[in-house]
């Protein structure tokens, strides 16, 4: 049993992966570098501020270093 359209859904799909995949690559809005922290976050108490600082800000943070960046600068 063949599927009418089926050769049209597999090239559109071929083509959206070729198109889609590449544009994960580009770094759209990406500035060059972290700005610089010019203040503290309003914590509610200093237990959530360690919390915060052991649990998030390695990925959450303007203190972050991409990967790509880590990556070559050893």
């Amino acid at each position: 049993m063949r599927i009418p359209g089926r050769r049209v859904l597999l090239r559109a799909g071929l083509g959206l992966l070729l198109v889609a995949v590449p544009l994960q690559l580009v770094p759209f809005g990406r500035p060059g570098a972290n700005p610089p922290v010019t203040r503290d976050a309003p914590w509610p108490n200093g237990r959530a501020r360690e919390l915060a600082g052991a649990a998030c800000n390695d990925c959450r943070s303007n203190q972050t270093v991409p990967v790509a960046s880590a990556a070559g600068s050893g």
